[in-house]
């Protein structure tokens, strides 16, 4: 084997390791990004909720499941016209 085909050889197996590093570093890259995403949108998702239920509290505007509940909007409004009367 000439000089030149061992250099040759020697770099080759340089480049497949510098293409493998680099793969795994790409790798990690997109699992921190993946992770940031997923922690950004669940934040603003939580964000999101909180700020619809304030703006509920706000308007009055109530759960439909507080109908079914006993002592709720039903029975409230019971309580309204009874008194109306």
């Amino acid at each position: 084997m000439s000089s030149n085909a061992k250099y040759q050889a020697r770099g080759g197996a340089k480049d497949g390791l510098r293409h493998r590093d680099l793969r795994d570093l790409l790798a990690k890259k997109i699992v921190r990004r993946e992770v940031l995403y997923s922690d950004f949108i669940t934040e603003r998702a939580r964000l999101l909720v909180d700020a619809l239920e304030q703006e509920r509290v706000l308007l009055g505007v109530g759960d439909r499941g507080e109908e079914h509940e006993p002592g709720g909007r039903e029975q409230q409004h019971a309580g309204e016209h009874a008194g109306a009367q």
